[in-house]
């Protein structure tokens, strides 16, 4: 899928895909993109979009690098954090020129919320591709906050219910097993 996004009335807008992209966008986010997709954004902004397998393969030390007139940036990216199985996904940002350009294969809330956000009410200055990947970097990192502060109020219950003083001694728990794997899951 290909959005793309511009900045208009304080807010980010989105373009339509008859909407000259190259001109107006400062943000174009492809989502699983199709070939077709991919192809379009490569020949619109002039540089090879990393595949899915070579965002995977990339090792932690190359995965900041200039190419062709394009900064590039592969960050892991944690999505289902409210669920029982959060998964790491690859997430590409190039900026080249004023635009930014993002490659993710797994939607994830905190780009879907920062799409809400900035589309929806005038806020910070998006007008540039660096603004909206600060803005991104942001988001997740907000989104990991969250989910850290939630993870750690959720293991302090568990410690209270371990813990807890009945008559001057520790009550002992008849599930030890359920809080243990309450625990792991939490880890």
């Amino acid at each position: 899928m290909l959005n793309a996004y511009r900045w208009s009335d304080d807010k980010l807008a989105r373009l339509e895909p008859a909407d000259d992209l190259a001109m107006h966008a400062v943000w174009i986010d492809l989502l699983a993109p199709t070939q077709e997709e991919d192809l379009f954004v490569e020949k619109l902004v002039g540089l090879d979009i990393p595949t899915r397998d070579e965002m995977d393969d990339v090792e932690p030390s190359a995965r900041l690098y200039v190419e062709g007139g394009g900064s590039f940036m592969i960050a892991t990216v944690a999505a289902g954090l409210e669920t029982d199985d959060p998964v790491k996904t690859p997430v590409t940002f190039i900026l080249k020129g004023p635009q930014l350009v993002t490659v993710r294969y797994t939607d994830t809330r905190a780009v879907s919320a920062f799409v809400a956000r900035t589309t929806q009410k005038a806020g910070e200055p998006l007008a540039s591709g660096e603004a909206v990947m600060l803005g991104l970097i942001e988001a997740v990192i907000d989104r990991y906050a969250d989910a850290l502060e939630r993870t750690g109020a959720e293991i302090d219950g568990i410690s209270r219910a371990v813990f807890r003083k009945r008559r001057g001694k520790a009550l002992v728990s008849q599930n030890l097993q359920g809080m243990i794997e309450q625990i792991g899951r939490q880890g």
